[in-house]
């Protein structure tokens, strides 16, 4: 489907890739927006809306876990996380990613030479491993992150397209638990692992069933294979 710039494309996901953790509504709906602007620049983002009714029955010390909504009725405390697959390929199928961060150097000021100063510069880092391009949930992240393609524009810059992250879910269940390899992708803000077709999906729909012997575990994908200048898939939480 092409689009012209600057529309915006609604889509309704039903994603695989998502967990539902003591959830006290009947559904929730995933809505996806990818907006084209001038210049090259893709803007997506998603939320999680829920849709149904309450189902939580109030009982004992139920008060622990939500808070009552009617005279038997519960609004139990419960979280949605999501996980996108995105493919993103510039100037070819084969990127790399790449990491731009500030450093300070140490300069003499040029108007007073026995006086130094700081000035801030550009530094740049190229993701070469899975390892390194997988972020944990609440990490500190570079300050530009890129997947960079093997050519330049007439700057001299490598074309490519930067991932922005303004939010995520909220605090991942602890990775003692017996269940968490189940969503075990929901450890990272970002990752990125080298495409292979028999890791198409981030988890399984027979996960839910039995998380503690899951049929797919995503932190099984990172094992720090090479990712520079390979087709890769990019793991997003939401």
């Amino acid at each position: 489907m092409f689009v012209w710039p600057g529309k915006v494309l609604l889509l309704l996901l039903e994603s695989k890739s998502g967990a539902d953790i003591g959830s006290s509504v009947s559904k929730a709906r995933e809505c996806a927006k990818i907006q084209f602007l001038c210049g090259g620049k893709v803007l997506f983002c998603d939320k999680v809306q829920a849709m149904g009714y309450p189902s939580s029955f109030l009982h004992g010390d139920c008060l622990r876990y939500s808070n009552r909504l009617w005279e038997h009725t519960l609004g139990m405390i419960h979280i949605h996380f999501t996980n996108y697959k995105v493919d993103l390929d510039m100037g070819g199928l084969k990127n790399s990613l790449v990491a731009q961060d500030m450093a300070f150097e140490v300069t003499r000021a040029p108007w007073s030479p026995e006086q130094q100063m700081e000035r801030p510069r550009l530094t740049r880092r190229v993701l070469d491993t899975e390892d390194q391009a997988a972020f944990r949930l609440h990490a500190k992240m570079p300050r530009y992150i890129f997947f960079a393609a093997d050519s330049e524009n007439k700057w001299g810059h490598q074309r490519g397209y930067r991932i922005q992250i303004t939010s995520f879910a909220g605090d991942h269940i602890p990775e003692s638990s017996s269940m968490e390899r189940a969503i075990s992708w929901a450890r990272y803000q970002l990752a990125v692992t080298k495409r292979k077709e028999e890791e198409p999906t981030s988890t399984s729909i027979y996960n839910q069933n039995d998380p503690w012997t899951p049929t797919v575990a995503f932190a099984d994908f990172i094992n720090n294979e090479t990712i520079t200048n390979e087709v890769t898939g990019t793991w997003l939480p939401g």
